[in-house]
Order: structure tokens, then C-alpha cells, then sequence
């Protein structure tokens, strides 16, 4: 009988062919050996399908799924499907990890068990760059340290995290596909609400890669869009400070600043001709949303302060005004 792996890496690959390589050959270098690689093309329009096949044809570690486009997050999921291993990483196409990334993550599972391990990255402009920057937190154990995570960005993103398999699939967790955005970080929180135990090594050994492709931070979606992931990560995060009594001031604090944060870019893309609002229907969302907005968790900076003083004018319709001028 085949033995169960230790770990399923899933790389969701889509016109990768100029990054595939790396990828793949640092996983498969690993100075632990007990995983399976699962590669699952999306409908890539390169070579990056004939790479993913090289690569399988010559080590039987790699299980290769090929399916039609259908974006990030079913790709992922397809990969979660087919994975056999006790717990479950996930590596971008475009990244790469160093050689004892998962013998870091190994220890770890031998001593604790933990239902959740998470690491820290290094966000990679290069080699020798001077803008490479490691992003961690110091090692410790316990569900406490879920606002540090979340503070230090390191619950966005599903890399250099271990997943226990069986918690994902005995809830069910999904990526959802409704969304082109933030759909690793709902997932994350989703999967964190139900662990019992959490560790955090602080090793880097994830290199995620920043390219001159179109970043998400700079797309535009819509109102409705983003206003529906604001509540759906608010309500989990609420969720998450009541359950494991995470009700610190500054917690709850990182909550309704976020929370704002999203609601203004809601706002601003009203403003944007791809999804623009009449009048009408502009003073109809200001009216609803103004009054919940922390304004005073906002960020310093001239922006922010701008955008302040926006909310804070008299009339709905000079708020409108300001903020037409402003986005």
C-alpha cells in the first residue's frame, strides 16, 4: 500500500513558464523528501503545461492536474481534492522556498502537533536587493498570538503555512471563487476558527517573489464587491476575538481599522468609470456608511487626512463633491 505523504504542496500554475522552473526545482530539492508536489494548470496558454509534464515524467512525487481555466482559487481547491498528505502547504508558481523549508516545518509537527504552523517570508525583489525584507513574527505557541499574525500581515496569504488536511476537509473549507481578491486571507481565517492549536517558527524560508505584473493593490472592484468581503473578514475576525477571547483594545482596534480601510476603497471605486455611481445612489452609500467608519484609526499622511477632512464636511453633497476631486 502507498504510504501517506507528511505534507501535499499544491502549486496552482497559469501562464507561469518564466517563473515555473525555479519553482518547482526548489520544492523538489527539499532536504525532506516525504511530500507530494501537486501542480494543477489552470488553462495556462505558455509552455507552462509542458514543464508541469516534464517535471511529472521524471518523478513520481508530482501529480499533474490539468483543467480549464477557471482562476486561483478552484485551482486550489482541485489541489486540496487530490491531496493525500497529513498536512497541506501552499507555493505560488511565481515563488520559490529554500532547501530545508519543509525540514523547518517538520520539528515543528514533531514536537507540538499543531493543527496550524505558521512561518515568515521574505518579499523578494532580487538577488542582493536592498529592498528584500523578511516579514515574522518570533516563535511561540498558543492561539493568543493571532493578533500579532494578522498585524504583521502574516494571515493574508496561504504561503509558508502548514495546514492540517483533515480540519479542511472535515469543515469543508473552501477558497471561494466569488471573489478575485482576499480570497486566501477569508480562507485563513475561516480555517483558524477552527484549530486547537497554533505554532509560529520564525525561519524564512518562503520567497515571495514581487514582479512588475499588475498588482491587486492597484485593480479596482466594485462597491458592492468589496463592501461584501469588508463584512464577510470583519464578521470572521469577530468571530475570532470572541472565540479564542481575543478582546484587547488594540485587537478590536486592527478590526475597525481595516474594516474602514476597506469600506473607503468601496467608496472610492464608486468614483471610478469602470464601476461609477450616479449622484443619487453616491448619497444613498455615504449616508449608510459614514456614520460606521473610524476615522480616527485611520492611517497619518496627507491622503488620509484628506480623506478625513472629506467625511468630515458639512452635507452629503459637498462629501460628495471632495470626494470626487480626491479619487
Amino acid at each position: 500500500m502507498e504510504s501517506t505523504p507528511l505534507f501535499s504542496l499544491i502549486v496552482p500554475v497559469y501562464n507561469s513558464e518564466v517563473y515555473l522552473d525555479k519553482c518547482v526545482s526548489s520544492i523538489l530539492k527539499q532536504s525532506y523528501g516525504e511530500f507530494e508536489l501537486i501542480l494543477v494548470n489552470d488553462g495556462s496558454k505558455d509552455k507552462s503545461l509542458e514543464i508541469c509534464q516534464i517535471y511529472s515524467s521524471a518523478d513520481n512525487r508530482i501529480v499533474l492536474i490539468d483543467q480549464v481555466n477557471q482562476g486561483v482559487s478552484v485551482a486550489r481547491n482541485s489541489g486540496i481534492k487530490a491531496a493525500r498528505g497529513e498536512y497541506v502547504c501552499f507555493v505560488d508558481s511565481d515563488d520559490f522556498i529554500d532547501g530545508d523549508y519543509l525540514k523547518h516545518f517538520v520539528k515543528e509537527i514533531e514536537q507540538t502537533k499543531s493543527d496550524l504552523i505558521v512561518g515568515g517570508f521574505i518579499k523578494y525583489f532580487g538577488e542582493n536587493n536592498l529592498n528584500n525584507a523578511r516579514h515574522y513574527v518570533s516563535f511561540c505557541q498558543g492561539l493568543k498570538v493571532i493578533p500579532r499574525l494578522e498585524q504583521q500581515n502574516l494571515l493574508s496569504g496561504p504561503f509558508a503555512k502548514c495546514f492540517r488536511r483533515d480540519i479542511i476537509v472535515h469543515h469543508g473549507l473552501w477558497f471561494d471563487k466569488t471573489f478575485s481578491f482576499g480570497e486566501d486571507a477569508i480562507f485563513n481565517l475561516a480555517f483558524v476558527l477552527q484549530i486547537n492549536s497554533l505554532s509560529v517558527i520564525d525561519y524564512c524560508g518562503y520567497f515571495y517573489v514581487q514582479t512588475e505584473g499588475e498588482s491587486l493593490v492597484k485593480r479596482k472592484y466594485s462597491f458592492e464587491k468589496t463592501k461584501e468581503f469588508a463584512e464577510l473578514i470583519t464578521r470572521y475576525r469577530y468571530e475570532l476575538s470572541r472565540k479564542y477571547q481575543l478582546l484587547e483594545g488594540e485587537y478590536i482596534s486592527f478590526i475597525e481599522k481595516e474594516r474602514t480601510l476597506y469600506i473607503i476603497g468601496a467608496i472610492r471605486s464608486m468614483y471610478n468609470k469602470s464601476f461609477k455611481k450616479d449622484f443619487t445612489e453616491r448619497i444613498s452609500i455615504l449616508k449608510e456608511e459614514t456614520p460606521k467608519l473610524r476615522l480616527d484609526l485611520l492611517p497619518p499622511g496627507i491622503y488620509y487626512s484628506l480623506v478625513r477632512a472629506s467625511f468630515r464636511a458639512k452635507g452629503y453633497p459637498i462629501k460628495d463633491l471632495l470626494f470626487k476631486v480626491l479619487f
